[in-house]
């Protein structure tokens, strides 16, 4: 996500308070049941976790490889809190606040050391600057977020680093400043002077201030000059816009026209004595759109014809008027579409669509309710993608409008719309009808129709889905009575001989709830019923018990969690971090009599877990169950042993495999024969494209598998997967970097640096003699590393 002395670091954010700390405590609450629940695990773990990640902050140096882990640690938490069953849902918002304000000073963290880490290894110029005070700014607002209660030593150390850090970056600034105000001073000489001379001594200083938004106008200005000085007139009589297509966020994007029928430069244009002024429509309207496409305050018109740096994706009409001398010239009207172009997504695979809390099965909504689309996920090739930015439209708003800042669709008023999800150049639709009758219960469905349990006050599960009569699923009320059509009625048997308490937990998104009977004092069979408010039957399940006890079979079987992707379904495993997507396999050793009734997990403390040394085992839930992960495993089959005191082991068998991933298969170099004063650099032999913010993206890569992210090179050689789209190797990216640009010079360039060959900053001189070598390496041998000898593919510059 993203300051001077430590006084002026006070000045800077005298808005920075501390964050109230969250409560330590978290208190059990009951679930709807007749019986109060005790703390559950996962709220134990993820309380014990939150202190070790805030331990460790205040008690280890906040660099780069701490920081990592302390990531590592607050996703683990998340996790875990994740895991907290509903009933503990106030403690489960209270921690995952505190992990929130806890991540954000990690964040502030991360963007300080990376300021000084680019600052160390790269050119010290304007450019690099602009991005390091990009970071400073947003590691200032992270920093509003510290709780000074609990990391009051850390937020001194982070204050002081800010300040050390911005600093550096305002000196460069400052030079930079002194170097523009005199360049353009020379600017103005020229323009007063019209002199040939003046206006190339203008350009040089134009040149050498390096690449910036505003060094560059002042380039561009100065070419102007010296076409008008050099006698190039322009005699405008017709004037248009290129009709095209926009990327909804990359930074740059500018209109272009032409002039009597030929392509002209806007800058040309206005340096040869014409003004400018462009105007933006909404095409389905007519509404002024100067703010949404050019980013002018209060709709004022662009003299520049430029691009805000993200613009809503829309069909727009722009026209230009041109004036000179009392001259009007008006262009016609001219479409352009904003889209998510630099989208590669072949299908939008999975999505979510919560209404209210529950998930949206039907193709019905009834009048007022509003649906949520999330976790929207996108295809390449074989690669599944989670995205962010996905748009919403609707086919009548007045049935079913779209809120895309929230990512929601509310239904209005009776009748059928069709809603439209689009991500670049995919799309998917669903219809709905919108319904006036409103929601109520149909049928509550176990499981399973009957459940066993041991006589005399033994407990027994059985989960039960109840859903509406539009087919969609619902969180109802259980409780002895019902008084609404969102109420369900727990009917239990007369006597208490078979059934001697029921409890219902809150239902999750799918509609399922875990029923807990608790058996009576004797063995035979009743019923459980579900009833609506009217005493209609919704569902049964049947209770029998027995008096045979004792562990007759034991076996490890999967314990499937179903809210939390990270853990598998079945007993294959990803051979990735613990807390990403299949990295873990929860087990149990369940014990049956032999009747088949399930008796508790065994309880596993001191038993003995023997496993390779690449599979990661941690005991969980009160030690009733086992997580099996296997970081960096090669793939294969794993055996788990579980050795009880009593001697008796059990063994499982985990498959670890390789997720699919996107690697760098092959290189097209451009070959270079350089000249005295050309730069040695990345750009002369890859193809690279500046034309979005941030870091170049790399065009002259093979890839094995397609990705709807850019792939782009960073100052420090590391070619990595742009996977938050910012232009930048942050946190969103880690585990990103695919290859590494590995640079070898002899002789005059034995010096050369990567961050020299990226930024082009060696300029070759008339006694310059040697060879660079450049080649792209990746993780061949899958280590998760990437080395000087696992090379993809390479080009030598040669100089005689």
């Amino acid at each position: 996500m993203a300051k001077t002395s430590k006084k002026a670091l006070g000045a800077a954010m005298a808005g920075v308070m501390a964050v109230g700390a969250v409560a330590g405590a978290v208190n059990a609450v009951d679930q709807v049941k007749v019986a109060n629940a005790a703390e559950s695990q996962a709220s134990k773990d993820a309380k014990a976790k939150i202190s070790h990640l805030i331990y460790s902050i205040n008690n280890n140096y906040a660099g780069i490889k701490n920081q990592a882990q302390w990531e590592a640690y607050a996703k683990q938490a998340y996790a875990l809190i994740a895991k907290m069953p509903t009933a503990e849902a106030a403690q489960a918002a209270e921690l995952n606040a505190k992990v929130d304000a806890i991540s954000d000073t990690v964040l502030a963290i991360a963007r300080i050391n990376q300021v000084e880490k680019s600052y160390a290894t790269n050119h010290q110029g304007i450019k690099n600057a602009s991005q390091w005070r990009e970071y400073l700014d947003l590691a200032k607002e992270d920093m509003k977020s510290v709780d000074q209660s609990v990391f009051a030593a850390k937020y001194e150390e982070l204050v002081k680093r800010f300040n050390e850090a911005s600093d550096n970056v305002k000196k460069i600034e400052d030079a930079y400043a002194v170097e523009l105000a005199a360049a353009e001073k020379l600017y103005d000489a020229a323009k007063a002077s019209m002199n040939l001379d003046d206006a190339n001594k203008a350009l040089a200083a134009a040149e050498a201030l390096g690449t910036h938004a505003t060094s560059d106008a002042l380039e561009a200005k100065v070419k102007g000059l010296i076409a008008q000085i050099e006698g190039v007139k322009v005699e405008v009589n017709t004037i248009s816009i290129d009709e095209k297509t926009f990327d909804d966020n990359t930074k740059g994007q500018r209109l272009s026209i032409k002039v009597n029928g030929e392509a002209m430069s806007i800058d040309f244009l206005v340096a040869a004595g014409y003004s400018l002024e462009f105007n933006a429509t909404k095409d389905s309207d007519g509404s002024a759109a100067n703010t949404a496409v050019f980013g002018t305050l209060l709709n004022a018109v662009s003299t520049n014809g430029k691009l805000a740096d993200t613009v809503a994706e829309d069909k727009y009409k722009v026209q230009v008027t041109a004036k000179k001398d009392g001259n009007i010239i008006v262009s016609d009207k001219a479409a352009i579409e904003v889209k998510n172009i630099d989208s590669t997504a072949s299908s939008i695979s999975s999505y979510k669509l919560l209404n209210g809390t529950k998930n949206q099965v039907s193709d019905k909504l009834v009048v007022g309710e509003t649906v949520t689309l999330s976790d929207v996920k996108v295809t390449n090739g074989t690669t599944e993608t989670a995205i962010t930015g996905a748009k919403l439209t609707s086919s009548n708003d007045a049935i079913i409008s779209v809120d895309n800042g929230a990512g929601t669709f509310k239904a209005n008023s009776l009748g059928t719309a069709k809603i439209t999800v689009t991500y670049g150049k995919v799309s998917k639709e669903f219809t709905y009808t919108v319904v006036a009758q409103e929601r109520k219960i149909v049928s509550v469905t176990p499981a399973t129709s009957s459940i066993k349990a041991i006589a005399g006050g033994k407990t027994a599960t059985v989960k039960v889905k109840a859903v509406d009569q539009y087919g969609d699923p619902v969180a109802p009320a259980y409780a002895a009575t019902a008084t609404n059509a969102t109420d369900v009625q727990v009917v239990e048997p007369a006597t208490t001989d078979i059934v001697n308490g029921v409890a219902v937990a809150a239902a999750d998104a799918k509609g399922e709830s875990v029923v807990t009977i608790t058996s009576g004092t004797k063995k035979g069979s009743d019923t459980i019923f579900f009833k609506d408010k009217d005493g209609k039957i919704l569902g049964r399940v049947g209770v029998s018990t027995t008096d045979v006890e004792g562990v007759s079979t034991s076996k490890i079987e999967l314990v499937k969690v179903d809210s939390d992707e990270d853990y598998s379904e079945d007993f294959k495993i990803f051979n990735t971090v613990a807390g990403t997507k299949d990295s873990v396999v929860k087990v149990a050793l369940n014990n049956y009599t032999s009747e088949g009734v399930k008796l508790p997990a065994e309880v596993l403390t001191t038993a003995t877990i023997d496993k390779h040394a690449d599979v990661d085992v941690a005991l969980v839930d009160g030690d009733k169950a086992v997580e099996i992960s296997a970081d960096g495993a090669k793939p294969g089959n794993y055996d788990v042993v579980i050795k009880l005191a009593s001697g008796k082991t059990y063994r499982t068998t985990v498959t670890v495999v390789e997720p699919s991933v996107t690697t760098i298969t092959g290189v097209t170099f451009t070959s270079f024969a350089p000249l005295v004063g050309d730069a040695i650099s990345a750009s002369n032999v890859l193809k690279l494209d500046k034309s979005s913010a941030g870091d170049a993206e790399v065009k002259s890569l093979t890839l094995s598998a397609s990705t709807p992210h850019k792939v782009r090179l960073n100052s420090d050689g590391e070619i990595y997967i742009d996977k938050n789209d910012n232009g930048s190797y942050l946190l969103a990216d880690d585990g990103a970097v695919i290859g590494k640009v590995v640079v070898t010079g002899t002789d005059s360039f034995s010096t050369l640096t990567v961050a020299d060959f990226v930024a082009g900053t060696t300029k070759l001189t008339a006694t310059d003699k040697g060879n660079v070598i450049i080649s792209v390496n990746g993780d061949l041998n899958k280590n998760g590393t990437i080395d000087n000898t696992e090379m993809i593919s390479s080009t030598t510059i040669s100089v005689k």
